[in-house]
């Protein structure tokens, strides 16, 4: 098996838009650079490449570390499923994290927190690991459709509410903190889907390297459907990955929308998604 391994920077502009969070927000300056990554294998008769793309400063951060305490390492991160994962301890009490809003370096300081705790988990098991069988490759893709989340029954209260926020802005809501974030992300996916679509396209992929499979998923996957795929795939060394060949928003498991939040009330798909993921993936994984 043939192995290559290469990056280039992709960091955007200055002035560039940032999405998300129902705010303008551009590209200020940069902290850290972003880049593009890619390791192609060939076995001779065919080749699968894998390619990363930095979608925060915490890679490089993460990256540093390990090739300090690793030699002549080569890193990828491979986004898993985080669909319901914060990069905040949303535990923390309102004092603490007021304090934490006043340090100079916030919210940088948490990137580079994350780095070290991510960078000391590869280092701890890193002389631990062991080869894998690699000598043919495989692939399967497919592509699956998901119940689109529309609740026209809502629609009226979705429109009064978004207008009030764009004629007086976000102080004019009833709610303070994350929960406008969730009423407007609830409102502008019931208005968007007004009529339809019915269903949206997913992209499930699969590349089988020896005896360790790379299982891609389009969108942001709630953490129980990885660890669902993981424990029923039949091969033991199975890297479940997220935001893979396409975007497609957030993908809750069903109990998430009777518990509420943001991603599951801001989702454009209905419930039932995460099996039809669950469900499809697996049936790849058994082809290869």
């Amino acid at each position: 098996m043939k192995t290559g391994f290469s990056k280039r920077c992709i960091t955007p502009p200055y002035g560039i838009a940032i999405g998300g969070y129902f705010r303008p927000r551009r590209v200020k300056g940069v902290l850290d650079d972003l880049y593009a990554r890619v390791v192609v294998f060939d076995d001779g008769e065919s080749y699968a490449t894998i390619i990363t793309l930095d979608l925060i400063d915490l890679p490089e951060n993460m990256f540093e570390r390990i090739k300090d305490a690793i030699p002549d390492t080569h890193c990828m991160f491979l986004q898993g499923c985080e669909g319901d994962v914060n990069h905040h301890d949303v535990h923390l009490s309102k004092a603490r994290a007021e304090v934490n809003k006043k340090r100079a370096n916030y919210p940088y300081s948490i990137s580079e927190y994350m780095g070290r705790v991510l960078a000391g988990a590869v280092i701890s098991v890193s002389s631990l690991t062991e080869e894998v069988k690699a000598d043919k490759l495989s692939f399967k893709v497919r592509i699956v459709d998901l119940p689109s989340y529309q609740q026209n029954e809502k629609l009226e209260e979705a429109k009064a509410l978004y207008d009030l926020y764009r004629r007086e802005g976000r102080d004019a809501l009833p709610y303070e903190g994350m929960e406008i974030e969730t009423v407007l992300g609830e409102a502008s996916r019931i208005i968007k889907l007004e009529n339809g679509p019915l269903s949206f396209a997913y992209t499930l992929s699969a590349i089988k390297i020896g005896d360790m499979v790379f299982a891609g998923i389009g969108g942001e996957a709630f953490t129980d459907i990885g660890n669902r795929i993981r424990d029923n795939s039949p091969y033991e060394n199975t890297v479940v990955c997220c935001l893979t060949n396409c975007t497609g928003g957030y993908i809750p498991t069903s109990v998430a929308y009777e518990e509420g939040g943001y991603e599951a009330r801001s989702s454009k798909l209905a419930p039932g998604g995460d099996n039809i993921i669950v469900d499809g993936i697996l049936d790849l994984i058994k082809e290869l």
